[in-house]
């Protein structure tokens, strides 16, 4: 089974330039390959920006004094040594995934994510390397995280499906397809800036508007339906959220011998095994427990926590 690997120019809106000198671009799956793009700290511009940073223009630094200059050079320092150890992080998770050594390297991938934050690419890496050990689940929710950050990219949802042939588990959308990919092409962030874009927008018009009396019909006209594009925006992206606002409670089944639960105890009665990579809908915790309902079916009950996580952590 090949999984498709990501070409690093599909993540410029997330991890902007080229690879390192060192790093292979990889195109369908190599045999023990990683996404380089996860070796990039910085956007394209980043050493522009770090260099202006460091280096206050004429006019304004005799207004920094002593200590609020120390502040900003204690705060760069810090930044650039937290950059190396991400740097050095992925590096290592890279080379463990090259030498074929998925399991170090997927352990290496998540230390990366639990202690510097998410990362498409990095959650992209980690998926892979669950898939190579045959970790349907883990690789499942790595994928479906990784989508939460880059929801547009089709080399992601290739893997994706690729694990869900693997696990034999689909996802079944109450949405119509159409619909879903309409309002899927957002992330959940991205739609709630789009609102907020525009409401913003909106209110900058109406400013502007009770400022100074446009005279110009054509003006009139241009205002008026800027304004009223802006309103369109604000009910799609509401309407998206919407829509989605089940999933925040979805979680995935990361063990295929993980049971259903009659009640929340060690010895409950087993009422069926959901498998590795599945959809559930996550609800209340009782103890160690998570009650649970698979959608599509009837199946529903208690789930020991470290067998199901949530795809929004």
């Amino acid at each position: 089974m090949h999984v498709k690997f990501l070409s690093s120019f599909r993540w410029r809106n997330f991890l902007r330039g080229a690879p390192a000198p060192s790093q292979v671009v990889f195109g369908a799956l190599a045999e023990n390959s990683v996404d380089p793009r996860a070796t990039q700290v910085f956007g394209e511009g980043a050493n522009d920006n770090t260099r202006g940073a460091c280096s206050p223009h004429p006019r304004i630094f005799p207004l920094i004094d002593s200590y609020q200059f120390s502040r900003i050079l204690l705060g760069l320092l810090a930044l650039v040594f937290s950059s190396s150890a991400f740097s050095a992080g992925i590096d290592d998770a890279n080379k463990l995934f090259q030498t074929g050594d998925f399991s170090a390297a997927a352990t290496a991938y998540q230390k990366v994510v639990d202690t510097e934050g998410p990362s498409a690419a990095v959650l992209y890496n980690l998926g892979n390397s669950h898939y190579r050990l045959g970790h349907y689940g883990p690789a499942i929710l790595a994928y479906e995280r990784a989508k939460l950050l880059a929801p547009r990219d089709p080399d992601l949802q290739a893997n994706l499906n690729l694990a869900r042939k693997a696990a034999t588990v689909f996802d079944k959308s109450a949405l119509d397809p159409r619909l879903e990919a309409v309002v899927g092409y957002l992330s959940m962030n991205e739609w709630s800036w789009l609102i907020v874009g525009a409401a913003l927008w909106i209110g900058v018009l109406s400013v502007a508007a009770g400022l100074v009396r446009i005279s110009n019909p054509v003006a009139r006209r241009v205002a008026l339906a800027s304004m009223v594009f802006s309103a369109i925006l604000i009910a799609a992206g509401t309407a998206a959220l919407v829509l989605r606002r089940d999933e925040a409670g979805r979680g995935i089944v990361l063990s295929k011998d993980a049971a259903v639960l009659l009640s929340p105890f060690e010895k409950a009665e087993t009422v069926g095994t959901p498998g590795a990579g599945r959809i559930v809908r996550m609800g209340e915790k009782n103890g160690g427990y998570f009650y649970v309902t698979v959608p599509g079916t009837e199946l529903h009950g208690w789930m020991l926590e470290t067998d199901v996580a949530a795809i929004v952590p």
